[in-house]
């Protein structure tokens, strides 16, 4: 689990990706040839700058869930597409507020094309 410094905000990032043959792999196994690699550094920091755009140092507001975690992975997506690595994307988010702290749970898994 990443911390994001500016917000203090838990990222949970698990990253998988699910090759055409529907087989899952890790990152490590998969990082293999410069144009096809899913470079988990590279998602990561995108990742990290939605979450830090998107929520930055706000408190949890329940009305506002719904809009951050949709431009989270909008941005995500679309930052991610702009690789022009031969991956279809697939993301999801989730914001939880426990006690004084605030989650945000960000989900992306690449499918090899």
């Amino acid at each position: 689990m990443l911390l994001s410094r500016a917000a203090s905000i838990p990222i949970a990032i698990p990253l998988v990706v699910v090759t055409g043959a529907g087989l899952r792999v890790t990152m490590d196994e998969f990082q293999s040839g410069e144009e096809t690699a899913f470079v988990v550094d590279d998602v990561s920091t995108i990742i990290k700058e939605a979450v830090e755009n998107t929520i930055g140092g706000n408190a949890y507001q329940h009305n506002k869930v719904n809009q951050w975690t949709s431009t989270v992975v909008e941005h995500c997506l679309n930052q991610l597409t702009k690789l022009a690595k031969p991956f279809k994307y697939i993301g999801s988010c989730t914001v939880r507020w426990e006690n004084k702290t605030m989650y945000c749970i960000v989900s992306i898994f690449g499918l090899g094309v």
